[in-house]
């Protein structure tokens, strides 16, 4: 009865997850997109085993990707600690659970969840200019407002097929939501940019491209060494004496630790809310929290990112008709079990 909404799900979450872990990671990454699909796997497996709501998807999410960024550009080898700013995120989410204090942080008013979710869209969106353009940047800044002024300085540079394929997939996007509002315009199946940027890619990997086109950068291109792997799992043991021999960094995770983890708790209560509220199912606060405690320590053993439950996917999950099995002890997201498998 889950096939279709899990295979839904996976296909919107794989592409999500990819270019969110790029957003995530910035150009200090040179794996972005495995870590990504390593989050969505073992977040989303942990989270359906040990969550309450029978709905949620799990995985990287646009609320975070911001501050993943900050926290990448901060310092230079910032980018080796991701996996130990999951772990840390998820023990903070857990002790939070254990004390009962979810109640607290979900008193937060919601006009500066909206302000902050405001500030996360435009950091995502100036920080995809450079996608959209096609440019490659001479250098990479720390400030947002200066990687953007670097874009515009670079503007003639302008790789006008990839600009193209911009525009037509945005336009795409923007009109399905206007006149087909109940036709899933972000699934690949249907987005006319991704199946144009399909066929480029096959035809300059085929060695049939007109040598007077320009290239469109690829994943393959931008991450050459990229190959597929369940975990990416780092080296702890260096890790851990870089991190008490520089207290000042852990100092520095374990701030945006506790960022991360109120806003992970506030989205996927949201979350969950919004799946009860279509379902007419309850979920238990706590049991929800413990679950996404677990599912950001198991992504970050696994080499992966912070994750959260996310609202779009978990909507798009129950209009796709995700129903929950029943007697099997723990809250099994059976879409969620069939989007790892897909």
């Amino acid at each position: 009865d889950n096939w279709k909404a899990g295979l839904a799900v996976s296909l919107i979450n794989i592409p999500l997850s990819i270019s969110l872990a790029v957003a995530s990671l910035g150009a200090a990454s040179t794996n972005a997109p495995l870590l990504g699909l390593i989050t969505a796997i073992w977040a989303g497996l942990f989270a359906a085993l040990f969550a309450s709501n029978k709905h949620n998807i799990y995985g990287p999410a646009g609320a975070l990707s911001g501050i993943i960024l900050a926290f990448v550009m901060l310092k230079e080898g910032n980018i080796i600690y991701v996996p130990i700013l999951a772990i840390v995120t998820g023990i903070i989410i857990l002790a939070v659970s254990f004390l009962k204090l979810t109640k607290y942080i979900t008193l937060i008013p919601s006009s500066a969840l909206h302000g902050f979710l405001l500030g996360v869209g435009v950091t995502i969106a100036a920080s995809q200019l450079n996608s959209a353009f096609g440019i490659t940047p001479h250098v990479q800044h720390e400030a947002l407002y200066q990687n953007v002024l670097q874009t515009f300085s670079q503007i003639r540079e302008t790789n006008w097929l990839a600009f193209s394929l911009f525009l037509v997939s945005f336009a795409f996007l923007l009109g399905m939501k206007k006149w087909a509002p109940k036709i899933p315009g972000a699934n690949p199946l249907t987005d006319i940019g991704i199946v144009l940027g399909g066929l480029a890619t096959y035809l300059q990997g085929a060695h049939l491209w007109p040598a007077s086109f320009p290239i469109v950068q690829t994943i393959a291109s931008k991450f050459p060494s990229l190959a597929f792997s369940l975990v990416d799992i780092p080296d702890f043991s260096s890790i851990r004496l870089d991190l008490f021999s520089h207290l000042e960094t852990m100092k520095v995770i374990v701030r945006f630790a506790v960022i991360i983890a109120v806003i992970a708790i506030l989205e996927t209560i949201i979350s969950a809310k919004i799946a009860e509220k279509m379902t007419k199912t309850g979920f238990d606060k706590d049991k929800e929290i413990f679950g996404l405690g677990l599912s950001n320590i198991a992504s970050g053993i696994a080499g992966g990112l912070p994750a959260t439950a996310v609202l779009v996917r978990t909507a798009f999950n129950v209009k796709n008709g995700a129903r929950p099995l029943a007697k099997l002890g723990n809250s099994w997201t059976i879409s969620n079990l069939l989007a790892i498998n897909s």
